[in-house]
This record gives C-alpha cells, sequence and structure tokens, in this order.
C-alpha cells in the first residue's frame, strides 16, 4: 500500500516538473518574444533621450546666443540713434544761413542772377533799408513744374548771421508777403527730419495766429512754445498742442 502511494506520488511529481519545464520553457520563449518586441523601442526611447538632449543643448546655446543678439541690437540701434542724430545736427549747421521762399512763379527771375533775384526779392516782402548779400541763391534741384503745378522753392544762403537774424524777426512780424503780385511765404530751411516733426504744428499755430494776447514760437527742433495769460506753455507733442490751442478757442467762443 505504501509503496503504491509512493509510486503516485513520484509520478505526480514527475508529472509536475514536466508541466513547470514546460512552463518555463513557453516563459522563455514569451521573454525572448518580448525582448525582440522591446529592443526597437528601447533602441527608439535611447535615441529619443538623445535628441532632446541635443535639442535641450541647442536651446540653451540658441538663448545664450539670442541674448547676445539683442544685447548687441540695442548696442548698435543706440549708436544709429547718435549717429543720426549728429548727421541730422550735421545738416542742420550746414542749412543754419539758409532761406527757403516759397511762392515765386516759375522763370520769374528771367536772365537775372539767382542772388540779385532773391536779394531783390527779400528787400522788397520784408521792406529791407538795402538788398542782403547772398552766398548764394537756386531753385530746388527737380524737374520745372507743369502748368499749374506749384513753383519750385527757391534756396537762398544769407551772407551774414546778424542780417539773417533781422530777417527772421522781420518775418516773424509780417503778416502778408507779396512780390509783383505773388503772395509767398520764407522759411528756415530745416532737415527734412526736422521740417517733417514741424510741420505737424502748423494747423495749431494757424489756430493760435487768431487769438488775442497769445504768443507762440517754434522752438528747435519741434517744440511749440506758448505764452498766455501770463504763463508760459511748452510742447512736443503736436496732439496736446492742437488740444490746448482748441481748448482756448472754445472758451473764447463761450
Amino acid at each position: 500500500m505504501v509503496h503504491e502511494v509512493l509510486e503516485d506520488w513520484k509520478l505526480d511529481m514527475e508529472r509536475n516538473l514536466t508541466q513547470n519545464v514546460e512552463v518555463n520553457e513557453k516563459l522563455n520563449m514569451m521573454e525572448s518574444r518580448f525582448d525582440s518586441k522591446l529592443e526597437p523601442i528601447f533602441q527608439t526611447l535611447n535615441q529619443h533621450h538623445k535628441t532632446v538632449k541635443e535639442l535641450e543643448e541647442f536651446a540653451e546655446t540658441s538663448t545664450t546666443t539670442t541674448k547676445q543678439l539683442i544685447t548687441e541690437n540695442q548696442r548698435l540701434s543706440k549708436l544709429l540713434r547718435q549717429i543720426t542724430e549728429k548727421c541730422t545736427d550735421l545738416e542742420r549747421r550746414q542749412r543754419r544761413q539758409n532761406l527757403r521762399i516759397v511762392g515765386i512763379q516759375e522763370g520769374r527771375e528771367g536772365t537775372r542772377d539767382p542772388r540779385e533775384f532773391a536779394a531783390d526779392v527779400l528787400k522788397t516782402i520784408l521792406n529791407l533799408d538795402q538788398a542782403p548779400l547772398l552766398a548764394r541763391a537756386h531753385r530746388v534741384p527737380r524737374r520745372p513744374p507743369k502748368v499749374g503745378d506749384p513753383p519750385r522753392i527757391m534756396i537762398v544762403k544769407v551772407q551774414y548771421d546778424h542780417v539773417l537774424d533781422d530777417m527772421m524777426r522781420k518775418i516773424g512780424k509780417s503778416r502778408n508777403l507779396v512780390y509783383e503780385g505773388d503772395k509767398m511765404s520764407v522759411f528756415r530751411d530745416y532737415p527734412v527730419e526736422v521740417a517733417k516733426k514741424r510741420a505737424l504744428f502748423t494747423e495749431t499755430r494757424r489756430m493760435l495766429k487768431n487769438i488775442k494776447n497769445l504768443r507762440y514760437g517754434l522752438l528747435y527742433p519741434a517744440t511749440l512754445r506758448v505764452s498766455y495769460e501770463k504763463k508760459e506753455y511748452f510742447f512736443i507733442k503736436h496732439t496736446e498742442a492742437f488740444e490746448f490751442a482748441k481748448n482756448i478757442e472754445d472758451k473764447i467762443e463761450d
């Protein structure tokens, strides 16, 4: 009896061992399959990790480079502003004795020397005792206008500073400048950028011109100075100057 039990137990153990071997073989086969499947994934992950690391290094390098470029751009922008301001100032100094005469009809000078003609125009419209000495005079160098178009501006250079200052005072006080029936205007010859900024105040100056007991002037390069009711005002922005003039007009009308 005991012998039979032992034999049965032995057979069970052998069957279990056989089953375990089969299971192990199957597990090994599955493990091999998984390894073969996972190996490309692990390779891809490793490649991605390497790529991400390279991207992080590139991003860090790019950030550093960008900061350097921003700093350099700011330096160059500042340098460009300084150079532009110096060029504008140099141009202003070259033009400081120049005047622009607007409104002289084309061909009015005829065969006369441009300096002689322009001097006579200034003497007449400003009621000067004698014609000012001009270093040069010429029309703006561009094509002659078509019939009906405005005449070209005439630019003159006054020889002496004190003569120019006297003329500018007379221009500031004059209301109508007329030469042989032609109405004209005389302005300082400013650099283009400065002239554009000053032109923004034109409408405001027209409004202020009609207000009694008010004085105004345009300081260089483009600051409007207004004296009104024993107070002085300075405007760099033309929009603020316009609102100021409009408010005074509204109060006067009320």
